[in-house]
């Protein structure tokens, strides 16, 4: 089983991703320290079947009834993720969020992956693409279409890698400057 753990590091610690994967490489738990979201995927043969997150309910800040909250007194909710549509392969297709959202998922072979969400009346909500060289991803487009379309571009670059090939440290940009993520990998 290789359990990894990936932290960006900031100033403040509490920005961090955890993520346990099971022995056949598959996410299987996701922790983040901003949010204290907890992300659990359940497998049915073979195939993603469910995602279980656990998160902190963000106030509604339009709302008088939560204007004096933060993160840490909100309520904590669990969402149920539902995959409904997988490609021939075994890769999710399409999957629905508690709320009504469809996510689409969209592959062009090992270089370039398309998530699509769609509120319930079929709207894009927005897209993201992520574009891979060597395994890697090397940028990421992000766009939102509501309230008004938009482009955040990010870009990945300078990789090191450990002995079994995995990166452990790697530069991108991206609104915040340049950051510098690094990753701990524990094998057992």
């Amino acid at each position: 089983m290789l359990e990894t753990e990936s932290r960006v590091i900031h100033k403040n610690e509490s920005n961090y991703r955890e993520v346990y994967y099971d022995i056949e490489g598959r996410a299987i738990l996701i922790k983040n320290g901003r949010d204290k979201s907890i992300h659990n995927r359940e497998y049915k043969d073979g195939k993603l079947h469910f995602m279980i997150s656990t998160r902190k309910k963000l106030p509604d800040f339009y709302s008088v009834e939560d204007e004096d909250s933060l993160i840490e007194n909100t309520k904590t909710v669990t969402d149920t993720v539902k995959i409904t549509r997988y490609y021939k392969n075994g890769n999710v297709a399409e999957l629905k969020l508690a709320d009504g959202v469809f996510q689409i998922f969209e592959y062009q072979g090992c270089k370039v992956e398309s998530h699509t969400l769609l509120n319930s009346i079929g709207d894009t909500i927005q897209q993201n693409q992520s574009f891979f060289k060597n395994g890697v991803v090397i940028k990421t487009i992000w766009t939102p279409f509501q309230p008004v379309k938009s482009v955040v571009v990010t870009e990945y670059y300078d990789y090191q890698f450990n002995r079994r090939g995995h990166w452990v440290r790697r530069k991108y940009r991206s609104n915040e400057g340049l950051i510098i993520e690094k990753r701990v990998l524990i094998y057992y």
